[in-house]
């Protein structure tokens, strides 16, 4: 953590403006963790940039409120959650209130609130926006690292998901002086450790079954996967890709899943609520990111016991250590993912060594009481400090 705490009272109350509209689905992780959450703090207030409207919906029994902007477009939504966050502030006065906001969009929200309000911002960063390969990859992401580079010297201190993350902004004009924390998203261990004798999983359609828990964006770069699948089906065509996810490009990949005549050896599986069944039958994990911020699929894994292959990016060379706890490769080296596949499966040895020194690594990921802590803590920093 870069940067000193003020002098905190305990009394502190959280706006936090998101964009993640999973928190409406009662039982979802994102709910779930926004009540316990709820728990460090006196009180926890989510503005929700949506198309759904309403105001003060309190959780029964957590000291919770969820508000919907009601954003017909979602691009404009950060002007609705500018005005539903003062609505709130003046419905719960403004004292102890520490707004942090959690992408971009919900930035600009969180400076002008800021700005009009007097109260102190955390900014999250929860991709690696600093990434030459994020900039790189579209108009929109450029447009989005000029917006962090103009809003965030004005936060009061930055939470990131990782040294990744953390190294690239850093360096930002602006943000020397800015406190940092490194905290990532909390996953739970206890839907992913168990027996894989005992539970029930996934009926695996390949005797050697590669995983892939995504997004389908072009970010994720799984049409590079497709092509390591067909050299790798040629040595051992017994083996196939399993693909748990939705998005846009869902029906380009399964063209190019086509084009390369790999159908038999690609499943599709759309969104689950639940992908522990798939890790529990899976042979590897693959990420074929061009960057990210973190890696909360890489940890469920780690946490599942499969052998992880990834590209390095999030938490490569933080988390998962190189031929220790799994196998890094470069982004977009298809030679590179084919061989480390390849690897894996001519050597029990080696997937049994990874998956234990990969437990090791990440035990400690699991406190949730540790975690409230420094939860705490990245909130502290952003408060200014007092004269002794």
């Amino acid at each position: 953590m870069r940067g000193k705490s003020g002098d905190v009272s305990n009394g502190v109350k959280v706006l936090m403006i998101s964009v993640d509209e999973r928190i409406f689905i009662e039982g979802s992780s994102v709910r779930e963790r926004m009540k316990w959450i709820s728990g460090a703090c006196d009180e926890l207030h989510v503005v929700v940039i949506s198309s759904k409207k309403f105001f003060n919906n309190k959780v029964d029994g957590f000291s919770l409120w969820i508000h919907a902007t009601g954003s017909a477009v979602k691009w404009i939504g950060w002007w609705n959650a500018f005005r539903l966050s003062g609505r709130v502030l003046r419905a719960r006065g403004r004292g102890s209130f520490i707004i942090t906001t959690q992408d971009e969009l919900s930035a600009i929200a969180g400076y002008l609130v800021k700005k009009k309000y007097h109260i102190p911002w955390q900014a999250q960063v929860h991709t690696d926006i600093a990434s030459p390969f994020f900039r790189g990859h579209s108009f929109k992401n450029k447009l989005r690292v000029a917006v962090a580079r103009f809003l965030f010297p004005s936060a009061n201190c930055l939470r990131v998901v990782s040294k990744r993350v953390e190294k690239g902004v850093g360096k930002w004009r602006g943000l020397e002086n800015i406190p940092i924390s490194i905290l990532p998203v909390f996953t739970s261990f206890k839907h992913y450790k168990t027996d894989r004798q005992k539970e029930a999983v996934y009926e695996k359609p390949y005797d050697y079954m590669v995983l892939m828990v995504s997004r389908l964006a072009s970010e994720k770069n799984i049409s590079i996967a497709l092509q390591s699948l067909k050299d790798f089906i040629k040595e051992f065509p017994n083996a196939g890709l399993v693909i748990v996810g939705d998005g846009r490009e869902k029906k380009k990949l399964q063209k190019k899943v086509i084009k390369l005549g790999i159908v038999k050896h690609v499943s599709f599986e759309g969104w689950q609520e639940n992908i522990a069944r798939y890790l529990r039958a899976a042979d590897v994990f693959l990420v074929t990111s061009l960057y990210e911020g973190y890696g909360v699929s890489v940890i469920e894994a780690m946490i599942a016991g499969i052998p992880v292959v990834m590209t390095d990016v999030g938490i490569a060379g933080e988390v998962v250590e190189h031929n220790v706890s799994g196998i890094i490769v470069p982004v977009g080296s298809m030679e590179s993912i084919t061989n480390a596949l390849k690897r894996l499966f001519l050597d029990s040895a080696l997937r049994k060594t990874l998956c234990e020194n990969a437990f090791l690594s990440i035990k400690h990921l699991s406190n949730k009481e540790t975690y409230i802590k420094e939860l705490k803590a990245s909130w502290n920093i952003c408060l200014p400090t007092k004269a002794s």
